[in-house]
């Protein structure tokens, strides 16, 4: 007899419960896995932040970069641009030179954050950054170019997710120094021994010895001595190296000059040789002593003559004697010890340059302006002032030498003492020596996530506002930059047109060679600019009213220097 085969009946109710312990099951596997791509997607992120703030430390380690081809010396304080080049970590960043570039405003006063750290931080004034979709290359020697194919002809390209990090710079910065005072970029260098400097304008046939006119002015407004000497030795300085009788003046001269400054001197069968200077007496040092603190007319004179002596050396005279070469040496030496002396002595003694044989820190005086002085204004001559802090020293500022316009429009500036004269500002509210505590000077480089090219305008906001300084030409419109060097941080991405553009045809971002006609275009960004660097004008798909959560990624403590300090150069 065949036995039925039991059946097993389940409820609705049992039915039910089945199906919800595997929708649990599936759930909870989805939920896993969605966890898992976002540990993964916040691990890639922190890379990236790890990635991009080891570029920008060595940026910010390396910071005497981003002054290429800039003038640093002005007529007046209010007219040089070069203070606007400071030590903090985000100025490094607003120039636009080393693949970090400004979040136009609009787009960042949209992102939200936790503790509204973003909106503090815009408030503030700050800026915030992204990365530059191509990386900053020199391929042509003058830095701070982007290139879409650098040296190797590659097509490089940054990850399209790294373009979601967003850069903050967070914590109130310290005042730093100047890195020269906007009048004259002191310290200058020479090499000892060297004849008197000379500046040629070849090209409109012109020579000028800033130098000769500095002791000449020295001499009216502080009692410089030897005038006439100084003269002779100038005129006499650059010989026909082959012409004996021509060389020997120069020699005599230089001689003379030495005695006419008071220098010590040991006779010898050559010729008077200065004395190099003591040994330093215990401090408290004096002043007015001038073993200590040498004049520097006698440091100048001094060099002049070890160069002098030296030309009798050349290969295109008779062989010197050996009376004539031992001369040599011994003047050179004591140039050199005294040319050690004087720079150690006092960096804000302006008067004789700088031995370029020992260039260091303490070549370089300590400067910052004076934030609670009353600013001074200058007519910039076409219906503007020019404003500007007086500047604060350690000490006061003696024998200041002849400014000689270092990259501006001229060789050499008009006579300006009387504006750095006027520049000084209180000693008593000098800071940079004083202590501090670390803590004082800590500040943080935060990184959020946030899809910011989402918003339908993304490409189409004009640049960030910046500083009029960063721009290539003065208040007068003289140029003070390069013209290559405009001061939009876009520069090389920016939209030339807007109708090519939102028009759907090739576009043609960035580059400034051969587009001067479009000057105000390329300067302020006014059509926005390629920031994803893919060359085509691109619209995402959320309005510009939608609101944005920034993810907090991480963040690095990291000291605010204040003055300019480079690992190398």
């Amino acid at each position: 007899m065949r036995r039925a085969s039991p059946r097993i009946a389940f409820t609705l109710f049992e039915v039910a419960i089945s199906l919800a312990i595997v929708a649990v099951a599936v759930i909870g596997s989805a939920l896993v896995m969605t966890g898992g791509l976002r540990a993964q997607e916040a691990s890639r992120f922190r890379l990236y932040a790890a990635a991009k703030a080891i570029e920008m430390a060595d940026v910010y380690a390396q910071a005497d970069h981003q002054f290429l081809r800039q003038a640093y010396e002005a007529d007046e304080l209010g007219r040089s641009p070069f203070t606007w080049n400071q030590t903090d970590l985000e100025r490094a960043l607003q120039g636009g030179w080393f693949g970090t570039l400004v979040l136009p405003d609009t787009i960042a006063r949209r992102l939200d954050s936790q503790g509204d750290e973003i909106a503090h931080l815009l408030d503030a004034g700050g800026k915030l950054f992204y990365a530059s979709p191509r990386p900053a290359m020199a391929a042509d020697g003058e830095g701070g170019h982007y290139y879409t194919k650098g040296w190797t002809g590659i097509d490089l390209k940054l990850a399209s997710e790294a373009q979601k990090l967003v850069i903050g710079v967070i914590g109130p910065a310290q005042q730093d120094a100047l890195l020269c005072h906007p009048c004259i970029g002191w310290p200058y260098h020479s090499f000892y021994p060297s004849p008197p400097d000379v500046i040629y304008g070849e090209a409109k046939g012109w020579t000028q010895w800033p130098e000769r006119d500095a002791w000449e002015r020295q001499a009216t407004a502080h009692g410089w001595p030897a005038v006439d000497e100084m003269r002779a030795v100038c005129a006499a300085s650059r010989p026909d190296p082959a012409n004996l009788v021509a060389v020997q003046a120069y020699i005599d001269a230089a001689r003379a000059l030495v005695v006419a400054c008071g220098v010590a001197v040991d006779p010898s069968a050559g010729g008077p040789v200065p004395r190099p200077p003591q040994a330093l007496p215990a401090p408290p040092w004096n002043p007015s002593d001038p073993d200590v603190f040498p004049p520097p007319w006698r440091v100048l004179a001094m060099r002049w003559l070890a160069n002098a002596a030296l030309m009798r050396t050349g290969d295109r005279l008779p062989p010197a004697s050996a009376v004539e070469a031992a001369y040599a040496v011994a003047t050179h030496e004591a140039s050199l010890a005294w040319a050690h002396r004087y720079a150690r002595a006092d960096p804000y003694d302006w008067g004789a340059n700088r031995i370029v044989q020992e260039m260091c820190a303490l070549d370089y005086p300590l400067l910052q302006f004076d934030l609670f002085s009353t600013p001074r204004a200058i007519d910039d001559g076409a219906g503007g002032i020019d404003r500007s802090w007086l500047v604060s020293t350690a000490r006061p500022v003696r024998n200041v030498a002849r400014a000689r316009g270092y990259d501006g429009p001229d060789a050499l500036l008009p006579d300006n003492h009387a504006a750095i004269a006027a520049s000084w500002g209180d000693p008593a509210r000098f800071t940079l020596t004083d202590r501090f505590d670390a803590s004082a000077r800590t500040r943080q480089l935060v990184f959020w996530a946030v899809d910011w090219q989402a918003f339908e305008d993304f490409e189409s906001t004009p640049t960030a506002t910046f500083d009029a300084k960063q721009h290539n030409l003065d208040s007068r419109g003289m140029y003070v930059k390069h013209q290559d060097f405009l001061a939009n941080p876009e520069r090389e991405l920016v939209w030339r047109d807007a109708g090519r553009a939102l028009a759907g045809f090739p576009p043609t971002p960035g580059g400034s060679r051969g587009d001067l006609h479009l000057f105000p275009q390329l300067t302020v960004g006014a059509y926005g600019a390629d920031r994803n660097g893919n060359g085509v004008f691109d619209r995402g798909p959320l309005p510009a009213t939608t609101r944005m959560r920034a993810t907090p990624v991480t963040r690095y403590n990291f000291y605010d220097k204040r003055i300019l300090a480079s690992l190398r150069n």
